[in-house]
């Protein structure tokens, strides 16, 4: 820590606070918040990134006021989907708070989940730029990497091949996906304001999170919108 109260890490820079809230009804937090600390790990553990998951919404939202250098959010919008399928969590203030602290230098992660279920004329979906429509059931989805991702190697998992919508005009896609339902976006960033958005659609179960292209498209994603090494 010097002197402004700053830690550093092994380096001499500062160390990137990375935000997250991980889990909902369908898609419990342990084997998320494990594939997310494995695929930093070589961050965290050379003193670049300090991983702290919210264990609330309202620590999330609390924290985000610290301005995090980013924040990721793998969670529906929905606080029960079966008794009260209605009911969400982000409200407008919400929303204008994560789009307001992206605008002014924050990074943030919209993973999976982290686009599902949120109004598409609320100011967190415009953020995005693109929002979750459906899926069918798990079933083989194929990935191919599109820009600087275009020589990767392509690969199968088994997934719910969410269907996005987006404007690819407004922001850069790095991913697709396919599978016998169609084809979709599966990836993509943006600049905003002083800030950096990020969504990847891949995967919802750990195995498929395990996959070892996932877990490199997730360090990416998270060093990307934290601009580490940039």
């Amino acid at each position: 820590m010097d002197a402004t109260g700053a830690r550093r890490g092994r380096n001499g820079d500062e160390m990137k606070k990375i935000l997250a809230y991980l889990g909902d009804y369908y898609h419990p937090r342990e084997p998320i918040e494990a594939v997310l600390r494995e695929a930093v790990q070589p961050e965290t553990e050379n003193g670049e990134l300090e991983l702290i998951v919210a264990e609330s919404i309202d620590e999330f939202m609390r924290r985000l006021s610290d301005k995090p250098h980013a924040a990721v959010l793998y969670a529906i919008n929905k606080i029960a989907p079966q008794s009260e399928p209605g009911l969400m969590w982000m409200n407008e203030s919400h929303a204008e708070k994560i789009a307001r602290y992206a605008e002014e230098g924050g990074g943030f992660l919209a993973w999976h989940a982290g686009m599902a279920s949120y109004p598409e004329s609320s100011p967190y979906v415009r953020l995005l730029r693109g929002y979750f429509v459906m899926h069918p059931p798990l079933k083989s989805v194929r990935y191919e990497g599109v820009g600087k991702w275009s020589t990767m190697m392509p690969f199968e998992l088994l997934d719910e091949h969410y269907m996005i919508n987006c404007d690819e005009r407004d922001t850069e896609v790095f991913l697709r996906s396919y599978s016998e339902d169609g084809e979709s976006i599966a990836g993509w960033r943006h600049e905003i304001g002083s800030g950096r958005v990020c969504c990847l659609t891949p995967a919802h179960k750990e195995e498929a999170m395990r996959e070892q292209t996932v877990m490199q498209l997730l360090r990416e994603c998270v060093s990307w919108t934290a601009q580490i090494g940039s």
